[in-house]
């Protein structure tokens, strides 16, 4: 094997590489160094220890957007995931009328813009020209102002999530119980297992390895939420709303405060690194992978 030869791998491996480089690792790199410095974005970088660290478990603004974002993470498990399932079940059923439909129309949501999405529910929770007040008004009822409320404000946050992200995750499980053979779910059905033993028994174990691909995604993506609060709330009323990206954002580019910013990026990377290790050891997804 000549030396041409020898370098042709390397050749064809090297664009992989140089993306990796500037648009991963470079990054991850320079927000690290960042992390222990004090720069608005202006001029050169002051380095300042881990004075970003220490004031960032002192900071009850970034305290508060964890614990939103804590709350949005658990209600994307709670909620949409056990709903997503249950679509995902009656839309399998072959005895289900316009199955194709309610396909489309529950994962249209996913395939809208975030921007165009929030701003279609910020005109209809509007409590004077949205279309919510006139379908309460018929009936007498004035419309409060949702929003101006922080526990309203946080549950329409995830009624608009959960309405977006369902039909997305929908469909994965849905093309989990179609990949299951059906000659196991009918030999259950001869040995005399009935719907709910079939489901509970052989049907969820057999989705275990996409419920934890949806499970990781949907921590991954709760840590990550930004345009709704954004266009939605602003993250209020009085930071009831605020995500840790909303923060990570305000911090960057409206306070130029870039240094500190990159703490809670850092921070946030490693939050969503540790809870998805929790949620794939219990799971048992680890264990299995080991073995």
């Amino acid at each position: 094997m000549n030396n041409q030869q020898q370098r042709s791998p390397y050749l064809f491996l090297s664009p992989f590489f140089a993306i990796f480089f500037l648009f991963w690792l470079w990054p991850l790199l320079y927000s690290i160094y960042l992390s222990v410095t004090q720069w608005s974005g202006v001029g050169w970088p002051k380095f300042n220890g881990i004075e970003n660290y220490v004031w960032l478990f002192q900071d009850k603004v970034f305290l508060r957007s964890v614990w939103n974002t804590i709350i949005i993470a658990t209600a994307s498990i709670a909620v949409i995931m056990p709903l997503a399932l249950f679509l995902a079940v009656v839309l399998n059923n072959p005895l289900t009328r316009f199955r194709n439909a309610f396909r489309f129309s529950i994962f249209l949501p996913a395939s809208m813009s975030l921007v165009v999405a929030s701003l279609i529910f910020l005109n209809m929770l509007d409590p004077n020209y949205g279309l919510l007040r006139f379908l309460v008004g018929w009936f007498g009822i004035k419309m409060p102002d949702i929003l101006a409320s922080e526990t309203g404000a946080m549950v329409m946050l995830i009624c608009i999530l959960t309405w977006r992200w369902t039909g997305y995750n929908m469909l994965f499980f849905l093309a989990a119980l179609q990949s299951i053979p059906k000659d196991v779910i009918e030999a259950a059905r001869i040995d005399g297992a009935n719907r709910f033993q079939t489901f509970w028994h052989i049907t969820l174990p057999m989705l275990k390895p996409i419920t934890v691909f949806v499970l990781v995604q949907s921590l991954i993506g709760a840590f990550q939420v930004f345009e709704e609060p954004l266009i939605i709330t602003g993250g209020g009323p009085a930071n009831a709303t605020l995500t840790m990206a909303l923060y990570l954002y305000n911090k960057a580019f409206r306070g130029s405060e870039f240094g500190y910013a990159s703490t809670i990026a850092l921070f946030q990377f490693v939050l969503i690194a540790v809870l998805c290790a929790i949620a794939l050891k219990v799971t048992g997804a680890l264990k299995a992978e080991k073995a």
